[in-house]
């Protein structure tokens, strides 16, 4: 991370609250790895998503990894927190893009504040918000790994995890 002195002043809390949840997240990301392996292969549908973790009426609730998978090839996954199978309160996702929000997740959507990390090596720290598609679209923050450190216009990334089947779809 960088030093917070590097941020400009109006943005300094942002980007402390962003990383505040960002440890949040991965508190809950290593509850959900505990979990998984207390619970394995708890649920499955079809379209290659799996589920490890705790459940109530056969719904991912509490802590868990989400797998989802094209064929063989894993494409995205979630570790962390759920409510009512829905990814909510902290969590980590990866894509097979190399995208990472590490944050805080609302009705299944990364919402709130965290790190949106790229395979390209930039870094950003502070408020997302879903768009229309449900990528992560920045709110305000600070984006790092750009010529000279520079803040950049809040621009959409790409969706981080593929939405969850319907809880209808469990167990098939």
């Amino acid at each position: 991370a960088f030093a917070l002195a590097s941020v400009p002043a109006d943005l300094r809390d942002v980007v402390s609250e962003a990383r505040e949840q960002a440890w949040r997240a991965r508190v809950a990301a290593t509850r959900a790895i505990e979990a998984a392996m207390a619970h394995p292969d708890a649920l499955t549908w079809k379209h290659g998503v799996s589920y490890s973790g705790e459940t109530v009426n056969r719904r991912p609730h509490g802590f868990g990894i989400m797998i989802f998978r094209k064929g063989a090839h894993e494409v995205a996954r979630y570790t962390g927190a759920f409510e009512d199978g829905r990814r909510a309160g902290h969590g980590v996702a990866t894509s097979d893009d190399g995208v990472v929000w590490t944050g805080a997740w609302k009705n299944d959507e990364a919402c709130g504040y965290g790190l949106l990390e790229t395979s390209d090596g930039r870094r950003f720290e502070g408020e997302v918000a879903p768009d229309e598609t449900g990528a992560p679209r920045q709110v305000r923050g600070w984006e790092f790994g750009l010529p000279a450190a520079s803040p950049r216009k809040a621009s959409p990334h790409r969706a981080v995890t593929p939405a969850l089947p319907s809880p209808q779809a469990a167990g098939g």
